[in-house]
């Protein structure tokens, strides 16, 4: 367990209310937990429809990533849940803006979740390559 470092007090993240780590580092890489589109000062979920929730949920991962010594560029895959189905094209507005114009993206899943946190309309996990590896 010593080659694990557990990021548990994220600048830019809410602190957890639940048992688990915005991110873990393990062997190079950083795995980000699902982010949702939580305001770090207050610890409750901005309200707001896709077009805010959107990029707080990705402010989140890039909080997370940062504190790992990684970035948008060394992201190998992400996971979205959305609410809707309807709200995947204006997350992927928001979602192109955190790589060059026209990619290269990483490997990424998308699903329509059945139920997120009450108000919550998208989630956003991560993994990237973190540190020194790169």
């Amino acid at each position: 367990m010593s080659d694990l470092t557990y990021l548990v007090d994220v600048p830019g993240v809410a602190a957890p209310t639940t048992p688990y780590s915005p991110g873990v580092i393990a062997g190079g890489w950083c795995v980000v937990s699902c982010q949702l589109a939580v305001d770090p000062a207050t610890g409750r979920l901005v309200d707001g429809d896709i077009d805010v929730q959107a990029p707080a949920a990705l402010d989140r991962v890039a909080a997370v990533l940062r504190a790992a010594g990684a970035d948008w560029p060394s992201v190998v895959s992400v996971t979205v849940l959305l609410a809707q189905q309807s709200d995947a094209r204006p997350f992927d507005d928001h979602y192109r803006r955190r790589w060059p114009a026209g990619g290269p993206y990483p490997a990424r899943a998308i699903y329509q979740a059945g139920a997120l946190a009450p108000g919550a309309l998208v989630g956003v996990a991560a993994t990237a390559l973190s540190g020194p590896s790169r």
